[in-house]
């Protein structure tokens, strides 16, 4: 309306009246950032009491851009403190149920789960500078890798001594690759040593009558019969 207004001085080509409407314009647009302001600034608050972190933060940037518009350099900076604090507890927040999350899979022995969610926790702690949990993930995410070592292995020579040759270079080749990763030489050699003697038994079974039921055969019954590693 204003701005409508100033058209018809600019036509009344009265500068004074024209004058005075433009600093009525400037006053509101200065309260409608003030108010617009407040209102994205205290909805961050809010959120972000709540826990509500990316909608808190989208609130402050927003606030943010009135601050800019209001050439009001203290507050803004303000706002920007208020964000990267945000910021580092959200990712604090989300970095505890990542590490959680990867405890209780590692207490069920699912290591691969176990290790995803403490690489997702990895990089908030990273991103936080936060290297004594850094630390403290990098250790978790070890031992997990050490029980996929084991754990491979041992199911490897269970299928090694049931003559399931192919399955069985496929765990011992995962042994190896994590074996390598930690330099655990000695286990590597092993693993290599029993990959050895699959694929002569899968020449073995090469020699056999074309009748006979192969080690893949005999697998594939063997898990429909319901045995488990």
């Amino acid at each position: 309306n204003y701005e409508n207004s100033l058209k018809f001085a600019q036509a009344l080509n009265n500068s004074e009246l024209e004058n005075s409407i433009k600093t009525k314009i400037k006053s509101a647009r200065t309260e409608r950032n003030r108010f617009e302001f407040n209102k994205s600034y205290n909805a961050g608050l809010e959120y972000e009491e709540n826990k509500n972190y990316d909608i808190a933060i989208s609130n402050y940037e927003n606030s943010l851009k009135f601050a800019q518009a209001l050439n009001n350099s203290e507050l803004e900076n303000s706002i920007k403190t208020k964000i990267k604090s945000a910021r580092t507890e959200r990712n604090r927040f989300e970095l505890k149920k990542y590490y959680e999350k990867g405890l209780d899979s590692k207490d069920r022995k699912i290591y691969d789960t176990a290790i995803f969610y403490y690489e997702k926790a990895l990089k908030l702690a990273v991103e936080n500078n936060d290297t004594e949990f850094e630390k403290k993930i990098n250790e978790r995410i070890s031992e997990c890798e050490h029980n996929i070592l084991y754990e491979e292995f041992e199911k490897g020579e269970n299928l090694l001594k049931r003559k399931f040759f192919e399955h069985a270079i496929k765990c011992f080749q995962e042994a190896i690759d994590v074996a390598k990763k930690h330099n655990n030489a000695e286990l590597e050699r092993q693993a290599k040593e029993k990959i050895e003697l699959a694929k002569k038994g899968i020449e073995k079974e090469k020699n056999k009558n074309f009748h006979e039921p192969t080690s893949d055969n005999l697998y594939e019954k063997a898990k429909e019969s319901g045995w488990e590693l």
